[in-house]
């Protein structure tokens, strides 16, 4: 399989697993679990995600997701906390000042936010089908076309590992940046 990311043929398997569910949320769909090396560019990837039939199942993980009820809201866990001590002094409450959560789940993270500066624009975009949020957000996969708006700050906390094309990805979200805007990445 070609790299996602650079496109050369040269990879390497890292690990196999055969048989293994999709998740918690969709036990009846497996998947022969196959994570790749690039050795041109050194990308890590789940070759086995390239895949028709993947995009469907995740899909139907997607809406299947029901970690909605598991935490009261807002969960003020420690991450959320150390990310919002780690954001102090880079945003500027004021109204004009757009935040963007591309992975936003139930909107935990933007309701603290806003609970720190109670003038911002927040919006999250989230995959997952969740009821009844609490933030403003648009209920689908990322595109940058579905803004119209520049923004201050952009933030994916614990979602470009699930992203396929995260070159891709970053040059499109980078797009709606303002001139001087900020991106904040949290991966594992």
């Amino acid at each position: 399989m070609k790299c996602p990311n650079c496109k050369s043929l040269n990879s390497v398997i890292l690990y196999q697993n055969k048989n293994m569910p999709y998740g918690i949320y969709l036990q009846d769909k497996n998947i022969d679990l196959e994570v790749a090396l690039c050795k041109e560019c050194n990308f890590v990837y789940q070759s086995s995600a390239y895949t028709a039939q993947y995009d469907i199942n995740i899909k139907k993980l997607y809406a299947s997701y029901k970690i909605f009820d598991m935490y009261n809201f807002p969960n003020r866990n420690y991450h959320h906390l150390k990310a919002l001590e780690f954001l102090n002094g880079v945003v500027k409450n004021h109204l004009e000042y757009n935040v963007l959560e591309i992975g936003s789940n139930r909107g935990d993270f933007l309701y603290l936010l806003k609970e720190s500066y109670p003038n911002i624009n927040i919006l999250g975009c989230e995959p997952t089908e969740f009821k009844n949020l609490k933030i403003p957000t648009i209920n689908t996969f990322f595109d940058k076309q579905l803004f119209n708006t520049k923004f201050d700050l952009i933030i994916l906390r614990h979602t470009l590992e699930h992203i396929k094309y995260p070159k891709k990805i970053v040059n499109e979200f980078t797009s709606l940046l303002k001139e001087d805007g900020k991106v904040f990445i949290e991966v594992p």
